[in-house]
């Protein structure tokens, strides 16, 4: 069984596998019925170990003055409280039943991201959170992997409102990346950054001086301004 928490279905059924609970996760409200549905799918479901994969996500690209402050804070509700709400509400079948938690941050986490300043500090959010998640799992028969991938062939560009990525930087393919993270998962790993230019981008990030972080990543990542925005 599968069981999907979003606005809209997928387009998958999974062969009637898939239980989609239509759900905003910025409502705090949606997300505990949805949650209380999920959990009453698994008290019917058959014994085994269960994923947790979290995932859902957005981006708001711009200065920080220039972007409403709703926006902002929506996409804290979405990128980080959902995720911790959800993973308390389903942390009692997931210690029962023992399985992993999936969390998706980014390559975004190891560093200041000027033009995407709320949304790359949602994700060193996850990264932090999985990781102290993970020493608190410990023995318990969860683990927790969290998948760190850099840019990738998905809505997220046109949502966040950038550009086409520039030349040379590297577009992955979304489900190479969910492949990679979902062998993390079965080698219980606790980060995996898929790609060679990333995991060398994130290993310059954690060594360079912090008063050059932010500057490195803001000339990086105004290089994908959309030339018909006012950013």
């Amino acid at each position: 069984m599968v069981c999907n928490l979003s606005r809209r279905e997928p387009d998958n059924s999974l062969d009637g596998r898939l239980r989609h609970h239509s759900c905003d996760l910025a409502e705090a409200g949606a997300l505990a019925s949805a949650a209380e549905a999920v959990r009453r799918d698994l008290a019917a479901a058959p014994p085994g170990q269960l994923l947790v994969i979290l995932n859902s996500g957005f981006g708001a690209y711009g200065r920080f003055p220039d972007i409403e402050g709703e926006k902002q804070t929506r996409l804290i509700d979405v990128n980080v409280r959902s995720v911790v709400d959800l993973a308390a509400r389903l942390m009692e079948p997931l210690r029962e039943r023992g399985g992993a938690v999936l969390l998706v941050a980014s390559t975004a986490a190891w560093q200041p991201t000027p033009w995407l300043a709320t949304y790359g500090a949602s994700k060193a959010f996850l990264l932090q959170w999985g990781l102290a998640l993970r020493e608190d799992l410990r023995g318990s028969g969860v683990g927790v992997t969290v998948l760190c991938p850099g840019p990738t062939r998905t809505a997220f560009f046109r949502a966040a409102e950038m550009g086409e990525a520039p030349p040379g930087t590297g577009m992955a393919d979304a489900g190479a990346v969910a492949r990679l993270g979902m062998r993390g998962v079965a080698r219980n790993r606790a980060v995996v950054v898929p790609g060679v230019l990333n995991k060398l981008s994130t290993a310059l990030a954690c060594r360079l001086p912090r008063r050059w972080q932010g500057p490195v990543a803001g000339f990086i990542l105004k290089r994908f301004r959309n030339p018909s925005s006012n950013v």
